[in-house]
């Protein structure tokens, strides 16, 4: 069964729902299939308003054109966040904001 799923960039979303304060969140779950990296180039600025990221990752990618796990780490690492939890065949990753103590 085909489904039509709208994608949306973050911050768009967020642009147009402006009773979503984001100041009130500092963890970001994501979870959407394979999508992740490009959920996280979308973000822009936004995603550093999160200091905790709980990314659903796999060491071989388990969606048709997911990305690794390791390209994600390292997408996150280039924008100051620290992996904190190990990659396995199919979980979640926890990464930590360097500037949080």
């Amino acid at each position: 069964l085909d489904r039509v799923v709208k994608i949306q960039k973050f911050r768009n979303w967020v642009d147009e729902h402006p009773k979503f304060n984001i100041y009130k969140y500092n963890c970001l779950v994501l979870d959407v299939e394979g999508y992740e990296l490009e959920v996280l180039k979308g973000m822009g600025i936004l995603l550093r308003h999160f200091d905790f990221l709980n990314v659903e990752l796999s060491g071989i990618p388990t969606y048709r054109e997911g990305p690794f796990a390791m390209e994600v780490i390292d997408y996150l690492k280039k924008r100051g966040y620290k992996q904190d939890s190990p990659i396995e065949a199919h979980n979640d990753v926890f990464f930590i904001k360097e500037t949080v103590r």
